[in-house]
């Protein structure tokens, strides 16, 4: 992982303030799938790791990244909740970059450590300019479980078997 130092380490962390928040991006309700499908809500999980971690699509000078931010807990029932959230951002701290991929620590409140200094509570990651390849990735995906029976296995499976036995390929991993 690269570090910055001096002026490019000033530049890197002014990325956060300059961030403009559109979105909160999704990360996916799964399906299950076989011998019956399930439909959830689509709506289930707008946060993940508890709701400790939001996603958010924004632009930087008119491109698009995508800001992770990681801490106890996120309100996301708004645009409005999630800019005042990014506007509470202080003390950016840059722990490194590569390429497009940033990495900090920051602050969301005035609290302090006891020392007068206020604490980092969270870790930012910032994907800039992002593609929309990463727009996907991060934004709300079909996930698909199969749940294996007795019944389901007997049916494909020994003529499967057989056909590799006749081949000569069978391996049982034993």
């Amino acid at each position: 992982m690269a570090t910055t130092t001096g002026n490019s380490r000033a530049a890197t962390e002014a990325l956060i303030a300059k961030f403009q928040v559109a979105k909160l991006l999704k990360q996916g309700t799964p399906r299950i799938l076989f011998p019956r499908v399930i439909e959830l809500s689509a709506n289930i999980h707008a946060t993940d790791q508890q709701g400790r971690r939001i996603t958010l699509l924004g632009t930087i000078d008119g491109e698009q990244g995508i800001l992770t931010a990681e801490r106890a807990a996120f309100s996301t029932e708004s645009l409005e909740v999630l800019q005042a959230f990014h506007a509470a951002i202080t003390r950016v701290k840059n722990l490194g970059d590569n390429d497009i991929y940033r990495w900090y620590l920051a602050s969301s409140n005035g609290s302090s450590d006891g020392n007068g200094e206020t604490q980092q509570d969270l870790k930012l990651n910032l994907i800039w300019p992002c593609t929309s390849q990463h727009i996907k990735k991060y934004s709300d995906q079909q996930v698909r479980m199969v749940t294996e029976t007795p019944e389901i296995y007997k049916k494909p499976c020994p003529a499967f078997h057989a056909g590799e036995a006749r081949r000569g390929t069978l391996e049982l991993g034993i």
